[in-house]
């Protein structure tokens, strides 16, 4: 799950929560923006989710 809202209390805290609660039991974490202030300008790209991010969670899930 993508999620680019910051990583504590975010979207996908609520939605991991309710799956938990219904007891679907994963190893498998949320990809957030960093909890964090959004900066102006070039610096935002330093804490919000960025496609590489989106891009290597799955990655790492496979089989090496």
């Amino acid at each position: 799950m993508a999620d680019e809202t910051r990583r504590s209390g975010g979207v996908s805290e609520a939605i991991i929560t309710t799956l938990v609660d219904a007891g679907f039991n994963r190893d498998d974490h949320p990809v957030n923006s960093e909890d964090s202030f959004i900066p102006l300008g070039d610096a935002a790209l330093a804490v919000l989710l960025s496609e590489t991010a989106i891009e290597s969670r799955p990655r790492s899930l496979l089989p090496q």
